[in-house]
């Protein structure tokens, strides 16, 4: 292939992930300058994140109110697939969340967020 040809190519290629990149950025949706990664990346991530801890019967009330709050804005955004059932997966899990701040150290509501909030679940279903 003579270097005009491959120029052509590599530019091609290089414009075709351009818009395959930015396509897949834009199916997240976005609320408030911030997308579906960054809450989960931010609420979920890590031993020491909302989400881990409330599985663990570990935040205070107030703490378990917020993390409703940001899920619920959550349920704004549009997830890459499936997006009739993303509302009722954000919304059990705001429910489940909200109920927990009621009653945070409750064993069965600890249990139910730790459902609600299952990743591998989610992510078959919306991402």
């Amino acid at each position: 292939m003579n270097m005009p040809n491959r120029v052509a190519l590599v530019s091609a290629l290089s414009l075709l992930i351009l818009i395959c990149a930015s396509a897949r950025a834009a199916s997240y949706g976005s609320a408030d300058g911030k997308d579906i990664g960054s809450f989960m990346e931010r609420l979920h991530k890590g031993k020491d994140s909302y989400a881990d801890k409330a599985k663990k019967g570990q935040l205070t009330s107030t703490q378990l109110q917020a993390l409703a709050k940001n899920y619920r804005l959550m349920m704004t955004m549009n997830p890459p697939k499936n997006k009739t059932a993303w509302r009722k997966s954000v919304g059990d899990l705001v429910n489940a969340t909200a109920r927990l701040a009621r009653s945070p150290s409750d064993k069965g509501l600890v249990a139910a967020y730790a459902k609600a909030a299952d990743c591998n679940a989610c992510h078959q279903r919306h991402r």
